[in-house]
């Protein structure tokens, strides 16, 4: 466990805002992301990044310090200038801590909305894209199911005890309080978890619903679903029309609504409509949407929402934190008993060994007369006494191993066997 290690920036420490610098570019991700495997020296690497989180997951390369890889990360996607100012923002975990955390992660512990159903599609998207930069070893493979696994066994508990739990949740119990939603409906721009979810909720509640993506044709599995109409970006920010509320999560780094869109909805026949921006770099300029009276609600107002029931929602999946606690010992009994495979490898292969020599002597000495067919048969029967004497120590080094640690394993054999200790 020890060869992994994670590098972190969220909603705990830092404003969406910031947390959206450190996306990766859209239209070059997996070169971006060959380039920072690169910097920061490692043979995989993976980012998973959302509206209030960015999280890179890395396995083996260079010995490097995790302190020493934030300031790589922080330099090569900010500048060496945002080192000093932006690099305490970024967390560092290595070895069991940064398998902890990215199991809370995956299982939504760690969200800000407790239970959130979404990250653990995210991470698997994540994975998706790693293996298709060519970043996706063995190693995070392993973690990346282990995880997984995690997220579903969690599941069932957090959804028990506190329903499906999503960020979009909040926004939508916000867009509940106007009360001409169900006349005016609503526009989602963008497809993500987040709109798709906010669509499903508010098709439940009966609101007309309108889909707008810069390539249309992106959009119309969505709205089959929820049986919304399908507009371009182009044609919206032209003719808005008079939207109870505008629901925004693009991947785009500039705002999405130019001024002009911003004044059309502010001017409707209608009051002015509640902007609900889940982007990681904002999809709206705030203050000039609230200069022009439109209610705006941010991804960091959104975050600020879903906190408020954080810790009576940790006190009732207190039995979803026990789960990930068993996970996480059945890896590090998995990843103790492989450290102490080659040992019992080595152990059989040395007694095998001993075995023959002591056959063969015998068999050049007192038992020099044998024909070849006894010769044959002792040294089968030579070999197979090896094996099974030897079955007793390895089981035991395996069961010490995984109960106490490699280190009572080569504790038991550093007087007999101090090499292979």
């Amino acid at each position: 466990m020890t060869a992994v290690g994670l590098l972190g920036i969220s909603w705990r420490h830092a404003t969406t805002e910031i947390i959206g610098r450190y996306a990766l570019p859209l239209e070059s991700r997996s070169e971006a992301l060959r380039a920072l495997a690169r910097v920061l020296e490692v043979d995989e690497l993976l980012v998973i990044s959302t509206c209030n989180r960015a999280e890179w997951l890395y396995a083996g390369g260079a010995r490097l310090s995790a302190p020493e890889r934030r300031r790589r990360l922080v330099a090569q996607l900010r500048g060496e200038g945002a080192v000093a100012s932006e690099g305490r923002l970024v967390r560092a975990w290595d070895g069991e801590g940064a398998v902890e955390h990215l199991f809370l992660v995956a299982a939504g512990l760690d969200s800000a909305r407790i239970g959130e159903s979404e990250i653990a599609g995210q991470l698997r998207g994540a994975a998706e894209e790693c293996e298709r930069a060519g970043l996706l070893g063995p190693t995070l493979k392993a973690l990346v199911d282990d995880a997984l696994r995690v997220a579903r066994q969690v599941r069932p508990v957090t959804e028990g005890r506190i329903g499906r739990a999503s960020l979009a949740d909040v926004a939508v119990d916000a867009m509940r309080a106007r009360r001409d939603l169900r006349t005016r409906g609503v526009a989602l721009v963008g497809i993500s978890p987040m709109t798709e979810r906010c669509a499903v909720l508010l098709r439940r509640d009966g609101v007309p619903l309108s889909i707008v993506n810069r390539t249309p044709e992106r959009a119309h599995a969505l709205a089959a679903r929820v049986g919304a109409e399908v507009r371009s970006l182009a044609e919206f920010t032209a003719a808005p029309g008079s939207p109870a509320a505008v629901v925004l999560a693009t991947s785009a780094r500039e705002p999405v609504l130019p001024t002009s869109t911003l004044e059309a909805l502010a001017a409707g026949r209608d009051a002015a409509p509640l902007l609900v921006d889940f982007g990681a770099s904002p999809n709206v300029d705030h203050a000039t949407a609230r200069a022009l009276g439109c209610e705006t609600l941010t991804m960091d107002a959104i975050t600020r929402r879903a906190e408020l029931g954080r810790e009576r929602s940790r006190e009732d999946l207190a039995e979803a934190r026990a789960m990930v606690d068993a996970a996480l010992d059945e890896r590090r009994r998995r990843a103790w008993e492989a450290a102490v495979d080659p040992a019992i490898v080595a152990l059989r292969a040395r007694m095998e060994t001993r075995a023959r020599d002591e056959v063969n002597r015998v068999l050049g000495d007192e038992l020099s007369t044998l024909e070849p067919a006894e010769r044959s048969a002792l040294r089968a029967w030579a070999a197979g006494l090896a094996r099974r004497l030897a079955h007793v120590p390895s089981r035991g080094l395996r069961d010490l191993a995984s109960q106490m640690g490699p280190e009572a394993a080569a504790a038991f054999l550093a007087t007999s066997a101090p090499d292979l200790a």
